[in-house]
Parts: C-alpha cells; structure tokens; sequence
C-alpha cells in the first residue's frame, strides 16, 4: 500500500509540473521499479555506496498527459540497509535532491518491521504513515507513532487505502460524498 500511495502522490505532482523524485529506499523488499516498468538497477544502494553517479541511477517516467517525474529504484539490496539509509551519503544525496526538486519523496520499508522507516523520518521534512482498512491493527499504528516520537520524525498524517465506503458503516459520510448525496 506504501508504494502505490507514494507513487501516486507522484504522478499527481508530477503531473501539476512540480519536479518530482520518486525514490524506493526499501532496501529489503522493494518492488517499486515493477510497479513502474523501471529497471531495478543501477539504483539507491549503488549511489550510496558510491559505485555510480546519481545521473546514472535516476530514471526519467514521462507521463503520457504530461509532466515527468524522476525514478531512482532500489539497486542491489545491501546486507545493511539501515547503515547504509544513516550514513553519511544518505545525508548528503538527500541535500543535493532537496536542491535539485520540489519534492523528494522516499518509499520505506514497513515502520513496525525493521528501523530504516524511522531513519529516514529523521531526515525527512514529514512522515505520511500508510495504513490498511481492516488490515492494520491499532496497536501497529500505536507501535509507529510512537517510534516516529522517540526519533522526533514530523509526522503529516495518515492515509487510509482499501477503505470501502459502501460496506463500511464508519465511512457513512464519505460513502454519500461519493454517491453524490453529500451537500
């Protein structure tokens, strides 16, 4: 869910002609270069590590109604994710992209799972947690919030994606929004 919500707030920015990078810093699992027919390679954990340039790894989607925006995928996934996401040339790239774009926004691995989430929040200028409708358990969302407060990570908020607002009795005003019977 993480993946396709960054990837879309993307393509929306991108698409306003805001200059956009996208980049998947799940050095564990990351599949974000399937998700946009990008090839894997060369990527984030080659840039860090200081195999190749970053104008070798960012890979530029040109959006069929307009606007681009900028790709770097994963590379090869490093036996060390999260030193590599603290190191120094983590904080360094991150310098030169926040010169470079508009918006940077990075993809993480999950926050409950391993502590790479909360590293790269302490570098960020926000954190948006992306949770599941009836997939996420509360204690979860407790469990992020509070490791994001224990780094001091700004967190923006909160996406709630696979909410069904016809079957779902909460979503009742949502639900007549999109129905067209909201005022």
């Amino acid at each position: 869910g993480g993946s396709v919500t960054a990837a879309n707030l993307a393509l929306t920015l991108a698409r306003q002609e805001a200059a956009v990078l996208l980049v998947d810093a799940d050095l564990r699992r990351g599949a974000l270069h399937e998700l946009v027919d990008r090839s894997r390679q060369p990527g984030l954990g080659e840039v860090l590590r200081g195999e190749v340039a970053f104008e070798e790894a960012v890979q530029s989607i040109r959006l069929p109604d307009g606007g681009a925006l900028d790709f770097v995928a994963t590379g090869s996934l490093p036996s060390n994710p999260a030193e590599l996401l603290g190191s120094d040339s983590m904080s360094r790239a991150l310098d030169s992209w926040t010169t470079r774009y508009e918006m940077v926004i990075l993809v993480a691995s999950p926050l409950h799972a391993v502590a790479d989430a909360a590293i790269l929040g302490t570098r960020a200028d926000g954190v948006v947690l992306v949770a599941r409708s009836g997939g996420t358990h509360r204690s979860a969302m407790e469990d992020a919030l509070e490791q994001l407060a224990t780094v001091r990570a700004p967190v923006l908020g909160t996406v709630l994606n696979d909410l069904d607002v016809r079957d779902d009795r909460r979503a009742g005003s949502a639900a007549a929004y999109f129905n067209g019977t909201s005022p």
